[in-house]
């Protein structure tokens, strides 16, 4: 006599596994793509306040604009956290925007100029003039420079 009756419980453990695999790789990617925001609103910001060197006053005499960002990422900037959040391909203007807002000072300055400089919108654009224009006036030269390519 042949049995026809089929078992239920192989199946159900396969799809009980089947589902914690998927919830576990999403919740994983979840936790990846969450952490990875955090750590880029850099605490106090980019670098330890004993250590913050805010005076950019020697970057003034720089050849050009391109030059004088680049002397002031130095100093703001030396492991190029911002640089590398506001290139091209890191996020959304209106993300590269609130992570510059959440700064303060010249790291903010550099960190709007960093938008503009990245290409990612044109100097001379009403966008770029704007978030040109989101600078603060302590370095007015620094400013200028934002919107000159």
């Amino acid at each position: 006599m042949k049995n026809f009756q089929k078992g239920f419980a192989m199946p159900l453990i396969i799809a009980i596994i089947a589902l914690l695999i998927i919830g576990g790789g999403a919740i994983y990617f979840y936790v990846q793509n969450k952490s990875t925001a955090p750590n880029l609103k850099i605490n106090e910001g980019v670098l330890p306040s004993s250590e913050k060197k805010t005076d950019i006053s020697l970057c003034k005499d720089g050849a050009d604009a391109k030059a004088r960002w680049v002397c002031v990422g130095k100093i703001v900037d030396p492991q190029s956290q911002i640089d590398n959040f506001t290139s091209p391909y890191a996020k959304l203007n209106a993300d590269k925007i609130n992570f510059c807002k959440s700064l303060s000072g010249v790291e903010a300055d550099f960190c709007f100029a960093s938008i503009v400089r990245s290409q990612s919108v044109s100097r001379s654009s009403q966008k770029g003039i704007s978030i040109c224009n989101m600078m603060s006036d302590k370095n007015p030269w620094f400013k200028e420079d934002c919107k000159q390519d």
